[in-house]
């Protein structure tokens, strides 16, 4: 096969960025029900955090929950995906004090849940966890899943350390 005869690579899969602040503090992105859309996903996202004042190991923690929680959300949900990052930053001197410095995490299918994973040694409570979730269980200040017959949500909650001043 010559190479005139050799078709191009396939373009992204990832279809859409459908929210992007322009202090970066939040994005989002539509996914096609495709689980090549992983490796778009992994490319947006290390350009969105390279921009955020954290540790490259929270950020890492950060990239790997949200992995981990699309992939899970394109395994068991039905349809397309949306994931949502959205970093909070500690109050501001002079507000209430209270606010935590964090990550916020969601993800949701369009469609109905085709399986609910049980991870091995977990309780009936836990039993909605993959065994890519037990990294987000052990990373995450809190985390859940959602279902709500017309789609599946997984969420999380990160905990980034104070900036150092």
């Amino acid at each position: 096969m010559s190479q005139a005869q050799i078709p191009p690579p396939p373009g992204p899969v990832l279809a859409d960025t459908i929210v992007h602040t322009q202090d970066g503090r939040r994005v989002g992105w539509r996914l096609p029900d495709d689980p090549s859309a992983l490796r778009d996903l992994r490319i947006a996202l290390r350009r969105v955090l390279a921009d955020w004042p954290a540790d490259p190991v929270d950020l890492e923690i950060i990239a790997l929950a949200v992995i981990e929680l699309t992939c899970q959300c394109l395994r068991e949900g039905a349809g397309a995906c949306e994931v949502y990052l959205s970093r909070e930053d500690a109050s501001p001197a002079g507000e209430r004090e209270g606010r935590e410095r964090g990550v916020l995490v969601m993800v949701s299918s369009d469609g109905p849940a085709r399986s609910v994973p049980v991870m091995a040694g977990t309780t009936p409570a836990d039993r909605s966890a993959g065994e890519g979730l037990g990294l987000v269980r052990v990373y995450a200040r809190d985390w859940g899943r959602r279902d709500s017959g017309t789609g599946v949500s997984y969420w999380a909650r990160l905990a980034l350390p104070p900036q150092a001043a």
